[in-house]
């Protein structure tokens, strides 16, 4: 019975180990650790999917890459890329209801869909980082790609519902991509970044042209 126990209680270390050491993702340099290894499976393959879009859209994303899912992020955080840190952050999905300010434009997507799309945003932060920025930052281009990738890998049901509100807004202009807008209606701003890089001729040229630094839609700050 002792030896029995003992086997138990060893198999549950080491499962426990694994889990806090995270899960490798099959074939991806991407380690997802999130105490549920069916959620870091679905991770690794929402990983991979994103980042090929990423990759097809001239915006590769670098690797290694660590991801973790957390309980809890300041308020109104959905997720996090520390840049310089190759890690992400993302709050769990059942997390996701809660965290969401009453009048978010994601407010009626199902969390596992809004999850799988703030993937997408903090893997275009990952991407954006290696980009070309004349200014020591340049947080409303970062910001304008990661909103407008978001909202693209949205299924077109899920897209539609987001963009109800923007139904009478025509073509968005350059001037409205901005860091005083950004910071002041970021759901309006996301709106509009999608809208914007919509409207291109070819969404994915134009974002060619920011990540080599021919476009910036960021002004020198004083």
């Amino acid at each position: 019975m002792q030896l029995k126990i003992w086997l138990v209680t060893g198999f549950t270390l080491v499962a426990l180990t694994a889990q806090a050491e995270g899960l490798q993702c099959p074939d991806l340099a991407v380690t997802v650790t999130s105490g549920d290894p069916g959620l870091s499976a679905r991770v690794c393959e929402m990983v991979a999917t994103s980042s090929a879009a990423l990759a097809a859209c001239n915006m590769p994303v670098p690797l290694p890459l660590s991801v973790t899912i957390k309980d809890r992020l300041a308020p109104a955080c959905l997720g996090l890329y520390h840049c310089g840190e190759a890690r992400i952050d993302l709050l769990k999905p059942a997390a996701l209801p809660d965290a969401l300010a009453a009048d978010s434009v994601f407010r009626n997507i199902a969390p596992s869909v809004l999850f799988s799309s703030i993937i997408m945003h903090e893997l275009t932060h990952a991407s954006y980082e290696d980009a070309i920025c004349p200014f020591p930052d340049c947080p409303t281009t970062a910001e304008y790609l990661a909103y407008a990738m978001q909202i693209r890998s949205l299924p077109p049901s899920d897209r539609a519902t987001v963009l109800a509100m923007s139904e009478s807004w025509g073509r968005i202009s350059r001037d409205e991509i901005n860091l005083v807008y950004m910071s002041l209606a970021p759901d309006r701003f996301a709106l509009k970044s999608y809208l914007h890089l919509s409207q291109r001729d070819d969404p994915c040229a134009y974002v060619g042209q920011i990540m080599r630094g021919d476009i910036v839609l960021d002004r020198e700050r004083p």
